[in-house]
C-alpha cells in the first residue's frame, strides 16, 4: 500500500519550524563555525526541497555567496553608506547590500477620500 502524501502546505509549514529550529541552534555560543555553516547549509537545502522562500530574517544571518553563517565581529562587517546597508563577508570578502526603504504614508491617500467635492 502507498504512503499517504502530505499536502504542500503542510510540508511548507513543516519546513518553517525546521529553519527556525536550525537557526535557533546556529545562534548557540557553544557551537564552532564549521558547524554554523553546516546548519545554514541544512536550512538552505530544506527550504529548497519544499521550495519555500528563506524568510528575509534567516536570508541575512548568511552571506549568499558562500553560505557560511555571519557572526558579527568576527565573519562580517557592516556598514551604511548611500542608503543602503552594505555586508562584507570575511570569508569570501563579498559584498552584500541591502537597500533601507521609508515606510510609505498613507496619510495623503486618507485625505483624498476624505475630501468632499466642492459644490
Amino acid at each position: 500500500m502507498a504512503k499517504p502524501r502530505i499536502p504542500k502546505q503542510k510540508q511548507k509549514k513543516f519546513a518553517l519550524k525546521h529553519l527556525k529550529a536550525i537557526f535557533d541552534l546556529a545562534t548557540n555560543p557553544n557551537i564552532n563555525q564549521e558547524q554554523k555553516d553546516n546548519l545554514t547549509k541544512l536550512a538552505r537545502k530544506t527550504a529548497m526541497k519544499v521550495r519555500l522562500r528563506m524568510p528575509k530574517q534567516y536570508k541575512r544571518r548568511y552571506c549568499t555567496h558562500c553560505y557560511s553563517y555571519l557572526t558579527p565581529d568576527t565573519k562580517q562587517r557592516v556598514r551604511v553608506r548611500n542608503k543602503k546597508v552594505i555586508i562584507l563577508c570575511k570569508t569570501c570578502k563579498k559584498f552584500t547590500r541591502i537597500p533601507i526603504i521609508k515606510k510609505k504614508t498613507k496619510s495623503r491617500t486618507k485625505k483624498l477620500i476624505n475630501k468632499k467635492p466642492k459644490t
